[in-house]
């Protein structure tokens, strides 16, 4: 589901993703669900960036919130071996946790 998920956020394919501010926020909830069910730092990590990307402002209606957005995106460009980069959170992904954590989600 976590991955189902994040497909609808972004761009996929001939899909422009969601534009619907609440159904970001909607969704960037579901997958920080996902994440904090104590399956790994990794997914928390990747859900909390999910999140601050789709910050919603509280001051104007249909706005982003750049405040919180910039410093997220700022730190996905960064070097690949600073924390935050697009290649650090990548690793949740490709990981063994990542694969241990679909197990424990899936149930016995």
């Amino acid at each position: 589901h976590y991955y189902s998920l994040s497909k609808l956020l972004g761009p996929n394919k001939a899909a422009s993703g969601m534009t619907s501010n609440e159904a970001r926020t909607i969704i960037s909830s579901a997958i920080t669900g996902i994440g904090s069910r104590g399956i790994g730092s990794n997914l928390n990590r990747v859900a909390t960036a999910v999140v601050e990307l789709n910050a919603a402002s509280t001051a104007y209606v249909n706005e982003h919130d750049f405040d919180r957005m910039l410093p997220v995106l700022n730190g996905l460009g960064a070097s690949n071996d600073s924390e935050g980069s697009w290649f650090d959170l990548s690793k949740a992904r490709s990981g063994s946790e990542c694969k241990d954590s679909m197990s424990s989600i899936a149930g016995p």
